[in-house]
């Protein structure tokens, strides 16, 4: 297999030339199409950034209604003008996380893409106020077993906010990673000293389905209530 170009090209850029510039300017009046050209100067991270077969880029065509081809370093987008700006801001991310030492999944540009199309208005708020840090990476807690990471933008202003206060509510309904994130963010805070033990609650009201009369001792009867809690822990320790 012939050794890939390695050619010094100037580090990840929004727009390669000015010609690209204009079209992109041009054509986001007429919402038809625009082109930009994105280069990167590290090739041994492109194949992780691209994915096996090209399988990230794919990914990034599907979710935005783009078209993207390869060239060495070089990518060529085109699509239309919100769509081309949106790969380029989660091209971006993924880019520095590369050059941050981490990795890069499909999970990833998946939750990438769900950055960039909000699917509620809480989530449409909270791309909007973290707009200033949409090229960095996003918080990630570090734990023997695995690496965690926010895969909507709501889950990454929770998990800012385990990590910045030191009392933090969480709303919202089941399955959205409220429990799993707060044990992480507990587990970091033990593991790195900042507290001597976690200790797993109940709360004394009820919320959702009721679970009325439970046999059993103490511990029997709590157990239903905390196995989310328990799995959580089990899963990172």
């Amino acid at each position: 297999m012939p050794a890939p170009n390695r050619l010094p090209l100037s580090p990840l850029v929004s727009v390669a030339d000015s010609a690209a510039d204009e079209s992109v300017s041009d054509e986001s009046a007429s919402d038809e199409s625009a082109a930009l050209q994105l280069d990167f100067a590290n090739n041994q991270l492109l194949p992780a950034l691209f994915g096996g077969g090209a399988a990230h880029l794919r990914l990034l065509e599907e979710g935005l209604g783009i078209r993207i081809a390869q060239r060495g370093n070089r990518l060529h987008v085109r699509g239309a003008p919100s769509a081309c700006a949106q790969a380029r801001r989660i091209l971006r991310a993924l880019y520095a996380r590369l050059q941050a030492g981490e990795s890069v999944a499909s999970a990833d540009v998946k939750a990438q893409l769900q950055f960039a199309a909000p699917q509620s208005d809480d989530d449409a708020q909270a791309a909007e106020d973290m707009k200033d840090d949409a090229d960095q990476p996003a918080p990630t807690i570090k734990l023997a077993r695995r690496d965690i990471r926010p895969l909507t933008p709501r889950q990454r202003l929770y998990l800012q906010a385990l990590q910045e206060k030191p009392l933090v509510f969480g709303l919202g309904p089941a399955g959205t990673g409220k429990t799993f994130l707060a044990v992480a963010a507990a587990v970091q805070a033990l593991l790195a000293g900042r507290c001597e033990r976690i200790i797993l609650c109940r709360p004394a009201l009820e919320a959702g389905e009721r679970l009325g009369f439970l046999p059993g001792d103490m511990r029997e009867k709590i157990d239903p209530y905390l196995r989310p809690l328990y799995d959580a822990l089990y899963d990172m320790l």
